[in-house]
């Protein structure tokens, strides 16, 4: 059986008269068991050292040994440290503890804080510091670092290991773009889809590529039930960070709706017109930014695609690009109403951005801003506010407001009369947005029971 976790052992003899008892084995992840080797793991995992042990007791374990030791055993890392005197050690060894699957402990979360901005929560759920890995894979060295990576096989009893070092290995080339896709395609793959920000070609192309994928991926959880929806919309929410931090841009909503213009002006050229076998072939985008595929004859606008271009690339690129515009449409209403919901800041120079998207800048255009005390919708010139038009200032964010914060400050019913008197049409629910207000019993409870037994629209609710 398994020896006493009460037991311990102080001094530094103990772990290595231990180690060497070891020969040629190396200490084992899952130390439950009878056999030697477990037996022998299990002693050192509870050996701890004194205050008069000196490093140079280690001269007689391997350095790979002590590696593997400062993962299954991290009492013994100021120790190890010491004695291998290598630069950058700290940033390699706590590289791979920040990459691992689990960050429970509050003294392991306190400890990466020194080394990385990421939350832990993001850390845990799949997030990369590119900075971190880099630095540590430079200073301490591609030899040392390897020895690193084979030994962060004793970070925890799972394969909490495995992320770190699939991270390490497409950060630094070794795992292909297509091998990781596949993953992605064929067995939805959470870690694969978080490794695309890390692929070293940072060519817009790729990023657009990757984007989409990342967002064909969100779409097609919705065939699951509610549970791994939800874990999934969190893994995207994860890729777009690593994409957006390994791209260069601030937050990951800043990379969204640059690769959402992007994709409009790409494909620019489309809205003039490309002649193709005697025809011409336009898109068309409509007041509200939705598509339509223009083919006109001459003067005369076909009603059905001529036989003779139905295999033709140009054909297919352009009725390709007008489904992918529509599918925009669709997920930036999405993203616009998320953002109301989750309160997402966003800077002046993005507003502009999403202004200038033919796609999306009808929809945006409807929607209640926020910047600072100024309320109003947004226009080339400013904010429309229930006083006239304000200036945006350049440095302060702007939220989409919600419902909540216009009752709030008895601004709502005003600004439902506004948009009632200008005859305004919003792509979702945001001005006449039902909220509910709890009553006083229910504002010192954590839940409402005030809808019990009684049957409610899903959808009327959730839009709350």
């Amino acid at each position: 059986s398994r020896c006493n976790h009460a037991m311990t052992l102080q001094g530094a003899e103990y772990m290595v008269t231990a180690m060497k008892a070891l020969g040629k084995d190396h200490l084992i992840a899952n130390s439950y068991g009878t056999e030697k080797r477990a037996i022998l793991t299990t002693i050192i995992e509870h050996t701890f050292p004194l205050d008069t042990d000196k490093p140079e007791i280690l001269k007689a374990i391997k350095d790979d040994r002590l590696l593997e030791l400062a993962y299954l055993a991290p009492q013994w890392v100021p120790f190890i440290k010491a004695y291998l005197n290598w630069e950058g050690f700290d940033l390699a060894y706590y590289y791979f503890i920040a990459h691992t699957k689990e960050m429970e402990a509050d003294e392991k979360r306190a400890t990466i804080a020194l080394y990385t901005d990421l939350d832990p929560d993001d850390l845990a759920d799949g997030a990369f510091d590119e900075n971190l890995f880099h630095e540590a894979y430079t200073v301490v060295g591609e030899k040392h670092f390897e020895l690193f990576y084979k030994a962060a096989r004793y970070i925890g009893n799972s394969n909490y290991h495995s992320r770190a070092r699939r991270f390490a290995d497409t950060a630094l080339g070794k795992i292909d773009e297509a091998t990781i896709t596949e993953q992605i395609h064929t067995k939805r793959n959470k870690d694969a889809i978080c490794s695309l920000g890390l692929l070293p070609n940072k060519s817009d192309k790729a990023l657009q590529n990757r984007y989409q994928l990342i967002q064909a991926f969100l779409k097609e959880s919705k065939q699951y039930g509610s549970q791994r929806q939800a874990s999934e919309k969190r893994v995207c929410k994860i890729a777009l960070l690593n994409l957006a931090r390994g791209a260069g841009y601030a937050d990951p909503m800043q990379l969204a709706w640059r690769m959402e213009g992007q994709q409009v002006t790409d494909n620019a050229a489309y809205l003039q017109g490309i002649a193709v076998e005697g025809y011409m072939l336009k898109l068309q985008l409509a007041e509200d930014g939705t598509n339509k595929l223009i083919i006109q004859q001459g003067e005369k606008v076909l009603k059905s695609v001529p036989a003779k271009i139905k295999k033709h690339p140009d054909y297919l690129s352009i009725a390709a690009t007008s489904r992918e515009w529509t599918k925009q449409r669709k997920r930036a209403r999405a993203m616009l109403e998320d953002m109301m919901i989750q309160q997402t800041p966003l800077q002046p120079q993005d507003v502009k951005m999403i202004a200038q998207n033919p796609i999306v800048s009808p929809m945006f255009r409807l929607l209640l801003l926020r910047q600072g005390t100024t309320t109003g919708f947004y226009t080339d010139d400013g904010l429309e506010t229930l006083n006239g038009i304000q200036k945006m200032k350049a440095d302060e964010p702007l939220t989409i407001i919600h419902a909540q914060q216009l009752y709030a400050d008895s601004t709502w019913a005003a600004w439902q009369r506004f948009v009632f008197s200008k005859k305004i049409v919003q792509p979702f629910k945001q001005i006449f947005r039902e909220i509910y207000i709890p009553t006083p019993d229910e504002a010192e409870q954590d839940e409402s029971r005030r809808y019990s037994g009684y049957q409610i629209q899903v959808k009327q609710a959730a839009a709350a």
